[in-house]
């Protein structure tokens, strides 16, 4: 490898690197913010369909009202502190529509979790 290649390619390097670390420090939250919308979305169209396979029931409104009223509640928080939160939530959510009907008991099971999780986070604050 000639000099000037090498020399060339640790100057474009230290760019590239200097370019990456710029754009992590001050412009972290737009890619962030980004992220979290589109998966949210995801989120929500997903339990959508689910919820089209489920039998109607007056617990199946409730439910998904429950459940959008919580996702959007979630956007404004931080993702990473609730995550255990929302991996027990959509366990529980997914044993509920597996069986394609939501019976009263399991509607309530999840408002329950959903108000501990509402009181832990007033808690904190």
């Amino acid at each position: 490898m000639k000099k000037g290649c090498f020399i060339s390619f640790v100057v474009l390097l230290f760019l590239l690197i200097a370019a990456g670390i710029y754009v992590y420090k001050f412009h972290k939250e737009e890619f962030l913010n980004f992220g979290k919308k589109t998966l949210f979305s995801m989120i929500k169209s997903e339990l959508e369909d689910e919820f089209e396979n489920v039998r109607y029931s007056p617990q199946k409104d409730s439910l998904k009202i429950l459940t959008f009223n919580f996702l959007e509640k979630l956007k404004n928080d931080n993702f990473e502190k609730r995550k255990t939160e929302i991996e027990e939530l959509s366990k529980l959510i997914k044993e509920t529509l597996e069986d394609k009907e939501i019976t009263p008991d399991e509607l309530s099971k999840i408002r329950k979790l959903i108000r501990n999780y509402e009181a832990n986070e007033k808690n904190r604050n």
